[in-house]
C-alpha cells in the first residue's frame, strides 16, 4: 500500500468508546485521524520496527490533544493506544 492509496481509500469512522491507535490494513481502510497517522507513519517508514524507532527516537511525532508529541510522552501511550487497538479489534 501507498500513502496515495491510504489518501484515496481512507473512510473516516469514530473508535466509539474507547479511543484506539491502529495501523489499518489494506483490505478495511475506515479509523479515525490517529488511525490514518499511524498507518502513513507505518507506510512511510516501511516496517514495523522502524515505525517504533521513528516515535521513541523522536523522528516523528503525531499531534495528539493539541501539541506535537515529546518522545518521552508519545511511546509509552502509543503502546498503550496500540494495544487497545488490537484488543478491540480482534
Amino acid at each position: 500500500m501507498t500513502l496515495n492509496d491510504l489518501e484515496t481509500g481512507f473512510v473516516c469512522q469514530s473508535d466509539g468508546k474507547v479511543d484506539s491507535w491502529r495501523i489499518l490494513d489494506v483490505s478495511d481502510l475506515r479509523g479515525d485521524c490517529d488511525d490514518f497517522a499511524c498507518t502513513a507513519l507505518f507506510i512511510a517508514t516501511g516496517s514495523l520496527w522502524s515505525f517504533w524507532v521513528a516515535l521513541i527516537f523522536g523522528s516523528a511525532k503525531i499531534h495528539y490533544g493539541g501539541q506535537f508529541s515529546r518522545w518521552m510522552f508519545i511511546w509509552p501511550q502509543t503502546v498503550i493506544k496500540t494495544l487497545l487497538g488490537r484488543i478491540n479489534n480482534g
